[in-house]
Parts: C-alpha cells; structure tokens; sequence
C-alpha cells in the first residue's frame, strides 16, 4: 500500500481530470511507462477505463501488477497479444483494422463516464494490426474515435526518440532515469499538458512493489505541532548490526539506515549546495526530540543561518517545556540566555567547553547525550584546520561512551575528507528538481525520497526507496 504522501503528480492528474484529454507517454525500456499506465488505470478505476495490451499478456499483467487484480477486472483490459492466433480469445482473430475500430468503439460506449483508453504501445498495435507503413492513419482514427465518445486517452510510446503522436496529443510525459554514484534516480517529466498549470515539471518517482509514486509537494517549514512527539524507546535496542543503537525519532528514518544510530557513533550529514536546510532540521529534529523526551541531554552547536533563540523556539514547539532544560546551546556569540554556552579560543579551548558542558549534563540527568553540530559554524569560528581537530577530539570523547555525534556539513570536500573516513554512518542530502532527496554512503542504501506527512497531529518524515 502507497503512503498517502506519494501519488501521481497534481498536473497529470489535473489532466487527467480533463475530459477529451490525450497524452503520450515516453521513455527507454524500463523506465516505468507500463507501470504509469496501471497507475492512470487504477486512477480511473474498472468500470471507466480500457487499457489495450498489445506488448503484454492479460497472464503477465497481473504477474507484474499483483495489486490491480483488486482493483480492475479482466474486462478492463484488451488482451491484443494473442490477435491472429487460434488457440483463444476468439474476438480477437484476424483483426484489421477496421474490426478492431469497430470493437473498440463498443466497448468505450460501455464505459461510465470519465472514461480513458490506454494504449500500450502504439507501435506494437500498428505492426499487430499490419500498419506500419501507413504513417499516423491508426494514430489519427483513434483520435477521432475518443473525440467522438468523450473518453480520455494514453498512448504509450516504445522509446524516448521523438513521435509524430506528441504534436497531435493534449500532453507529453517522459520518464527517465539516471545514476547518482551508482545508485538509480528516477524521474518523471512533464513536457507538455495543454491547458494545466504546471507548477512543477519534474518530479522524482519510484516503482516500489510495482507502484508508481511521486512525492507530494511539501512546505519543510516546522509547523506548529498538534501533538508533542511521542517517544521511540530504546533502551534495550541493538537494532544497528546487532550493536546497541538509538532510535532516530522516526521509524521510517530507523529503517532507512538499518535499525537506528549505534551508541558512540559518529553521524555525518552531508549536504548538497541546494539542499533545503529545513530538511536537515527535520531529521536530526526527530532525534533531538526523542533524546528529549527521554530526559536525555542535548548539546547543540547550530547553524550559521540560525540562531540560538531560533533553536529554543523549534525545540518548544517539538517536546513539552519541561525537557528543554537537558537542551544546551554552544554558540561563538555571548548570549544572554542562561542556556547558551559562549565558546571562544582555539579548537583545543572550543573541545574543552563542550565536553564540559557535555559532563555537566550527564552528571544532572545520569544518562548519555545527543551532541549535534554545525560543521559550518565550527568552520567558520576555527577555520578548516581548527575545526577538523576540534571534532576529531570530540569524536575521541563519544567513541569512549554511549553518546551520539551527529555532524552537519554543506559539501567541502578538502574539511570533510577525513570526517566521512571517520564516520560510522555517512548520509548524503540533496535536491532534484526541488524535491530532496538523501541516500546512505555507509550503510549503502539506494536513493529515498524524503517527504513530511502533515496529516499527523505531530507531522512526520516518510521516506520512500526509488526502486
């Protein structure tokens, strides 16, 4: 079952939505074009939609999508591979072009309305019915015929070289895919939808458990929550490889890195350039609240862009007021607030108040920390150098322990190089076509897709694998 934060894309629906409406769909092998099909098929549901096979027996449809026997019934689907042969599906027998217009057309008349015909593929049912040399005339006559019964229509195109279809259709949909350090992206492109306001022209899909789904559009904004978070506990956890680990906050996030983060760890959080920051705040914001919850202490060293009082407001938002006194904030500007620790010096002076305070809170609370920190703060105080021995240091201190490093770094690869060596989990964050998008570097994991379900009382991170 899709999470109800992933579905088609709003333009395509929007078209589909359209009546009269055309569209062709376009890729290499393999790309996800069928699968899109069943996707607009089961969006139109049994009784409105007819879906012409003529790559693909009626047999291996249902092999391939085991989830739409539930949803559309063989009536839906014109099983054109065995046209010509006698052994079955005797309609079918020596079909032209003419009979098989003649039969198509009584069988859109029977559907409810909206109505669509999907074609799949335009250039199997041509050679099918003995026409590929007559350029675009099955092409034009099935134009023709859903114009005259109101029905919507898919064709799907065998490759992502031009057609002479997509100047006669309403819309173009082409899917690609690509390698991101050997791992596969997927992506869906809308290259034209007459009449649709297109607010996105890409979007990043998956073909999980044979779905197509897309990520909903999302503000990564921090709402003010309904429900305070509710606590993952973990104890007794050894979840990470059989060591003991804690829980990121967020069980889809536990999942994607193999269990939650090992005791002692080092995280690192590697950033695009064009990554949103709101999209780290929710990951290592999880992991804040369920160290909070749990009267663990936080020592914090934000973000250039943010500011200490930014963090308090974020953390009253996320876990009851009474936690926030286990939070610590380090930061290289003298505050007022009580909370906020002034750093200065070096990175020996810098390591040396950190893990004081880091001492301090242990003592009080009796259980181990959650230390996450800006790269780029640090960076920007101590310089590359200074930084990389102040968090060599304190990466010495939590190794010797149960605490949790977590490091957040925009892309620098002369600062981050020994930093990724050292890291027992290294995630890399980014951005495609607006969508973020993250994937582990150890442990290897494929790429996800990164969303917030809002319709929570407390919203929560989904994360969906591109498949």
């Amino acid at each position: 079952m899709q999470p109800a934060v992933f579905h088609l894309p709003p333009e395509l629906e929007a078209a589909l939505r359209t009546p009269r409406y055309s569209i062709a769909v376009k890729g290499a092998p393999g790309t996800g074009k069928s699968t899109l099909a069943m996707e607009i098929l089961s969006f139109f549901g049994g009784g409105s939609s007819l879906y012409v096979s003529s790559r693909v027996s009626l047999e291996q449809i249902y092999r391939d999508f085991p989830w739409l026997k539930d949803e559309i019934t063989e009536k839906s689907i014109i099983d054109m591979t065995n046209a010509g042969k006698t052994e079955k599906r005797s309609e079918f027998l020596f079909f032209d072009k003419p009979r098989f217009l003649s039969y198509l057309l009584s069988r859109v008349k029977e559907l409810k309305r909206p109505r669509i015909v999907i074609f799949d593929s335009i250039e199997a049912l041509r050679s099918i019915l003995d026409m590929k040399s007559q350029e675009l005339t099955l092409e034009h006559s099935l134009m023709s015929l859903i114009q005259e019964t109101d029905a919507n229509a898919v064709f799907v195109l065998e490759s992502k070289a031009e057609h002479k279809i997509e100047y006669m259709v309403d819309g173009v949909i082409r899917l690609e895919y690509r390698l991101i350090d050997g791992r596969r992206t997927r992506r869906l492109i809308i290259e034209k939808l007459r009449g649709v306001e297109i607010q996105q022209s890409t979007y990043p899909f998956t073909l999980k458990d044979s779905r197509l789904s897309c990520p909903s559009r999302i503000t990564l904004k921090i709402l003010d929550f309904k429900e305070k978070h509710k606590v993952i506990n973990d104890e007794n956890r050894h979840d990470y490889q059989g060591r003991p680990a804690y829980s990121t906050g967020n069980k889809s996030f536990d999942e994607f890195i193999g269990g939650g983060y090992p005791k002692g760890a080092l995280v690192l959080f590697e950033l695009s350039k064009d990554a949103p920051p709101e999209m780290i705040t929710h990951v290592c914001g999880a992991t804040v609240e369920n160290f909070l919850m749990q009267d663990r202490p936080v020592v914090e060293i934000p973000a250039p862009v943010s500011t200490p009082q930014k963090e308090k407001n974020m953390y009253r938002i996320m876990v009851h007021p009474e936690k926030l006194k286990n939070a610590v904030i380090l930061w290289p500007e003298k505050e007022s607030d009580e909370t906020v620790v002034y750093v200065t010096g070096g990175a020996e002076e810098w390591a040396e108040t950190a893990i004081s305070e880091i001492e301090r809170m242990k003592n009080t609370t009796g259980k181990p920390a959650l230390l996450v920190f800006s790269c780029d703060t640090i960076v920007s105080a101590l310089g590359r150098e200074g930084a990389s021995e102040f968090v060599t240091i304190i990466s010495r201190y939590i190794k010797d322990g149960d605490d949790l490093l977590i490091l957040v770094s925009v892309e620098n690869s002369e600062f981050l190089s020994n930093i990724r060596k050292m890291a027992d989990i290294y995630i890399k964050v980014m951005c495609d076509s607006g969508m973020p998008l993250l994937y582990g570097v150890a442990p290897w994991t494929p790429v996800y897709m990164f969303t917030i379900d809002v319709s929570k009382p407390h919203p929560e991170i989904v994360l969906l694998p591109i498949l």
